[in-house]
């Protein structure tokens, strides 16, 4: 038994070795952005997803999250895009949270885009904005730490 521990362990602090440095990959790519040049765009769709998890042995008990969904238009050297990120990475959060940034965004609004020079139907609304990245490196944390600490039960045994 002590030997599974230990495997077990092993693999779940190599996983979240493996998150973080993902993680350090897209922080990389979200801190990009903020170099990215601008130009103005419209907003053309405004609207809310909605998430709902359940947990298999509680079904009844849903958690919501919350992604606006803003889709806006820009043009660049003559070409029209449309895009829909509002920072680097989707974040879904409250509903409150939501409706914020909805708010922010109406149907119509002129908005400052700023997209990759090298990509330009890749774009953003908030460059440099990290909302979300702490998520990941937390869960990097904890598979880093349980795994090491089965590592070492399974090593006890």
């Amino acid at each position: 038994m002590g030997g599974l521990f230990a495997v077990v362990g092993v693999l779940a602090a190599i996983g979240g070795v493996a998150i973080a440095v993902y993680g350090i990959k897209v922080l990389g790519e979200i801190k990009q952005t903020s170099a990215w040049p601008s130009c103005a765009g419209v907003v053309v769709a405004s609207g809310t997803t909605v998430h709902v998890h359940s947990d298999m042995e509680r079904p009844h008990d849903e958690t919501r999250m919350y992604e606006p969904s803003i889709r806006y238009e820009y043009e660049v050297a003559g070409r029209k895009y449309t895009a829909d990120r509002i920072t680097y990475g989707k974040v879904a959060r409250t509903g409150g949270w939501a409706a914020t940034m909805l708010a922010r965004y109406p149907v119509g609004e002129e908005v400052t885009v700023y997209y990759d020079p090298r990509d330009p139907k890749s774009a953003v609304l908030r460059p440099g904005d990290t909302a979300g990245i702490g998520i990941l490196f937390s869960a990097a944390a904890m598979f880093i730490v349980v795994g090491s600490i089965f590592a070492w039960l399974g090593s006890s045994f």
